[in-house]
């Protein structure tokens, strides 16, 4: 038995009392005074106290008044919902039973409870006590090190510094800027856009802290970096440092005040018989020990929560009532939907069923999850299906039958959103006193159906294409894909060479040395030193030196070129060939990208960590990152990618015959393009003459202006007009499209895909003239992207389909845009091939035939050839 004074147990009493309130039962005395948070607050003490017999023991809540975080932030915790009554009646009350029962009660004016803590964790450390904190709170991870452990008393989980490491991916020392990556929606911290909990982890296990990532931000992904720089810049993690980080405060008692009083058992008897604790009482009167046997009598709540933990196939242990798992099976078979939310990365679940919550703990079995897919008429509703999906692989599960995700639902209804979180989404669709997340979850999760079911289409794809696709794209990110390292290290010094000498070359035009980077010395060498003609200003009132700009001047001086090749090289190397080989998974040295659907106005899917959509097709370098993607020994790589397929759908949706005959009579589009609009023989047209109309053809997709035809082109602006003239007076239901998309967008405020996915456009009728026009050419855009990115994804579910029926040895790995690349065995790639061709050329009618091009090789970029 521990020795009195050798250990310190501090018990986040707040943080447990709000999850006993919310947990259990409404529980209420004789009186009908509400007990359940006194009950489960007091439980799980008297849990403790069996455990630590002999340890010194202070139950810690919050201090009255304002607290120091809402001066630094005015926002903090400002959404949350004032304490229920019903909560506020019982708190006095649990501090007096806690009392009651001999252990020390601290709150301290003007802190919260996790700030007492740490200083008292402190204290006892001062005095070699080995320190053990009961909280289900992981910011108090922050204090773990070898005389301090944090316990979650509810989860029955021990968190040292290697378990710390286990669970978030960082070492206790980190965890402070782990929670400074990422914030906290719950309470208002701001974190860092686009950097969640891997991510966050990732950047400390590589750099060891934020200092590091922040002196590093050139190795990271664009978007990352600039996240990084933004909130750098708004001197963020000043604040935020300050909000995470656990603030030791002095404490108005010393060691000696914390003391094992014996407990008042006269004090205790009178407060169970008013509460209607019977078991304790009956505990404290034949025992003197308050030793719990069962549960006390409940009222019938309308809504109750049961903790329940498997402990194998069959056996259950009812953690807060004396009830049982086969409860939850018979309330399932009367629901036609129920909510789940997982909780530590999916270890543990909540249901919410319709009229109760259940908490189900690890493990959960095969066999849990096969008697859960068994409900046929069951809909699972959840968030982040995707992720779901990857859970279930991994670990060789079944899945439900039907599952409906509410940020697919609610991208469905709003494509313009910001955010799709799901906090988020409750924030501003949820209006009901729901209390718990799972029936908060299903509450979200009706009044999105209702606005799907308001517009049938929108239930139409779900079920048939966002849905299933994402069983698709959990698979593709399992899979990643294999990639050689030094091939890219190689590049990389390569092209560190070439910078250098291009850079050698532009001082040496420039007449001396400067920040290449910089906008401000660049523009001053070029608009003041070299006097080049000065064609635009940014908002801060310096000559621009974007990259459209500097392409105007380019034929003006040689350095221009030699720049825009060395911006080129530079942003290659920085943004693919220094950070993938930092990607490559260590366990099977793949990389793997993560897949989004819900990122792009259009539709179309994105990829991020890394992104694997942006790199240059055509260009040398690009060919050489693309040489990097390997299939293994026995494997080849496949690629099929849809020919024109922009372009063909421009003509499916406009119905322009001129068009439609063109495709399906197999010619060069681009070639019959510039035999129509300059009026001669298909076989006179020459290749400037071709180049011209692919211009214009696919300039008119992205609305590109007369204007912009002629910058493009570097002609005239009355020729530039007159060839867009002659175009629409050859294909006059492309202008009739256009016009239409134009209207329908003024009208409506949104544009629809091929297939109805409506696609809300921002700035329609903005006041500046600029965002306005810009607004249109998406419009325009919109509709045929997002119908080629619909294509695409039916493509894909079809062609996932088939591998899993044929049982085929092929692994879908990769979509780039209108690309989708495979890996195949060598003995079954041609026929592999033949058949994914054929589906994809097959996923939809349109009314001109689809083409898909496909390539193998043992590396993509063979494959491409």
């Amino acid at each position: 038995m521990t020795k009195v004074k050798d250990r310190l147990l501090l018990l986040d009493a707040n943080s447990y009392f709000y999850r006993a309130f919310y947990a259990l039962p409404y529980l209420t005395s004789p009186k009908g005074q509400p007990t359940g948070a006194i009950y489960g607050t007091v439980n799980m003490l008297l849990s403790l106290l069996k455990t630590y017999p002999s340890a010194l023991m202070v139950a810690v809540f919050d201090g009255p008044g304002p607290k120091f975080r809402h001066q630094l932030l005015s926002s903090y915790k400002s959404h949350r919902p004032p304490m229920p009554q019903e909560m506020v009646a019982q708190l006095a009350i649990t501090k007096e039973v806690i009392r009651a029962m001999g252990i020390l009660v601290l709150e301290q004016p003007g802190l919260e409870a996790d700030d007492v803590i740490a200083s008292l964790a402190h204290l006892g450390k001062q005095h070699h006590l080995k320190v053990v904190i009961s909280t289900g709170d992981k910011d108090l991870t922050q204090l773990v090190d070898s005389e301090v452990l944090v316990v979650d008393t509810m989860r029955r989980r021990i968190f040292d510094a290697k378990e710390v490491e286990v669970k978030f991916g960082v070492s206790p020392a980190q965890m402070t800027e782990y929670l400074m990556l990422l914030g906290d929606q719950s309470d208002e911290i701001p974190g860092v856009p686009g950097i969640g909990k891997v991510t966050a982890a990732k950047l400390l296990q590589t750099y060891g802290n934020l200092d590091n990532i922040l002196r590093h931000l050139n190795e990271l992904p664009a978007k990352a970096a600039n996240a990084l720089k933004t909130a750098l810049e708004k001197d963020q993690f000043t604040l935020t440092r300050k909000l995470v980080s656990l603030k030791l405060a002095p404490l108005d008692l010393s060691l000696d005040d914390i003391t094992i009083k014996p407990q008042d058992t006269t004090k205790l008897k009178e407060l169970y018989q008013e509460l209607g604790f019977h078991q304790w009482l009956k505990a404290l009167n034949s025992a003197g020990a308050a030793e719990i046997e069962s549960a006390p009598k409940t009222s019938q709540p309308a809504q109750q929560e049961l903790q329940l933990n498997i402990l194998d196939n069959d056996s259950v242990k009812v953690l807060s009532e004396a009830k049982t798992l086969s409860l939850f099976w018979q309330q399932l078979k009367t629901l036609d939907c129920c909510a789940m939310l997982s909780e530590d990365h999916f270890q543990s679940c909540k249901f919410y069923t319709g009229s109760a919550t259940f908490k189900l703990d690890q493990p959960l079995t095969k066999a849990f999850w096969e008697q859960l897919a068994k409900f046929k008429e069951l809909t699972l509703v959840v968030s982040e299906s995707k992720a779901w999906w990857k859970f279930w692989l991994q670990n060789q599960l079944p899945a439900p039958l039907v599952i409906r995700d509410v940020q697919l639902m609610a991208y469905l209804n709003d494509n313009a959103r910001r955010h799709y979180a799901l906090d988020d989404l409750i924030s501003d669709y949820v209006t009901s006193n729901a209390s718990s997340k799972p029936a908060q979850l299903l509450e979200l999760d009706k009044v999105l159906k209702q606005q799907l079911m308001a517009r049938p289409i929108n239930l139409k794809l779900l079920t048939s294409i966002d849905q299933p696709l994402t069983k698709v794209l959990a698979k593709m990110e399992l899979a990643g894909v294999q990639l050689d390292a030094k091939e890219l290290t190689d590049f990389s010094q390569e092209l560190a060479t070439k910078v250098a000498e291009l850079a050698a070359e532009i001082y040496l035009l420039a007449g001396r040395e400067f920040n290449l980077n910089s906008p401000k010395q660049l523009s001053e060498v070029l608009y003041q030193q070299l006097n080049l003609p000065a064609l635009k200003k940014t908002a801060t009132g310096l000559h621009s030196t974007a990259e459209a700009v500097l392409q105007r001047l380019a034929p003006k001086h040689p350095l221009i070129a030699k720049l825009l090749t060395y911006r080129t090289l530079m942003k290659i190397k920085s943004t693919y060939l220094d950070p993938l080989p930092k990607l490559i998974s260590q366990e099977d040295h793949r990389i793997h990208t993560s897949y989004h659907q819900t990122a792009v106005l259009t539709g179309r899917l994105s990829s991020s960590d890394p992104n694997l959509q942006n790199i240059p097709i055509w260009s040398e370098e690009g060919q050489r990152i693309r040489k990097a993607f390997k299939a293994p020994p026995g494997k080849q790589l496949l690629t099929i990618d849809y020919s024109q397929i922009e372009l063909r759908i421009m003509a499916h949706l406009a119905g322009d015959e001129a068009l439609i005959k063109a495709f399906k009579d197999g010619d060069d589009v681009h070639q019959r393009t510039a035999a129509e609009i300059l009026a001669k023989p298909l076989n006179q047209v020459t290749d400037l003459e071709r180049r011209l109309a692919k211009t214009i053809n696919f300039g008119l997709i992205y609305g590109m202006s007369a204007f912009g035809l002629a910058d493009r082109l570097h002609i005239a602006n009355a020729e530039a007009m007159r060839y867009v003239q002659r175009y629409f007076e050859r294909f006059k239901n492309v202008k009739n499209y256009i016009d239409a998309v134009h209207h329908a967008a003024s009208e409506n405020g949104y544009v629809e895909t091929m297939l109805g996915r409506r696609l809300i456009i921002p700035n329609l009728h903005a006041a500046k003239v600029t965002l306005k026009q810009a607004a249109f050419r998406v419009a325009v855009n919109a509709t045929v992207q997002g119908s080629a990115a619909e294509l695409i994804k039916l493509a894909m579910i079809a062609v996932q389909q088939w591998i899993e029926h044929a049982k085929r040895d092929v692994r879908m790995l990769m979509q780039v845009h209108d690309e989708l690349i495979f890996e195949v065995a060598d003995d079954d790639a041609a026929e592999c091939s033949a058949k994914i061709q054929h589906l994809m050329e097959t996923a939809y009618q349109l009314k001109v035939p689809l083409e898909a091009k496909a390539g193998l090789g043992k590396t993509w970029e063979q494959a491409k050839h």
